[in-house]
């Protein structure tokens, strides 16, 4: 910061506060479109499976967790259906492959 107030009046400066925000945003924008497009594998993997995979899984949550309280990470050993999708999906339709073979 200080170099971008030393540097305020050059407009040929390359430390400027409007480099600054774009730093910033790309830094945040790159790292929520993995996660963002994943997200959507998994919920239109859902739709297209609601009476099998998501009626299973959705029976599993009520039935560990129930609607009187929020998952924890304790949770996740007596949900190993729900556990396994999400593992499946990343597997299969991952925004970022990393060229691992399925085990």
């Amino acid at each position: 910061m200080k170099k971008i107030d030393e540097a305020k009046h050059d407009a040929k400066a390359v430390f400027q506060y409007r480099f600054l925000v774009g730093n910033i945003t790309a830094f945040i924008m790159a790292g929520t479109f993995n996660t963002t497009i994943t997200l959507l594998f998994h919920l239109l993997n859902f739709a297209a499976h609601r009476d099998t995979i998501q009626a299973r899984v959705q029976k599993e949550i009520d039935e560990v967790i129930g609607s009187q309280r929020l998952p924890t990470w304790q949770d996740r050993k007596d949900m190993p259906f729900t556990l396994a999708c999400v593992w499946e999906m990343d597997r299969w339709q991952t925004a970022a492959p990393v060229g691992l073979p399925r085990v």
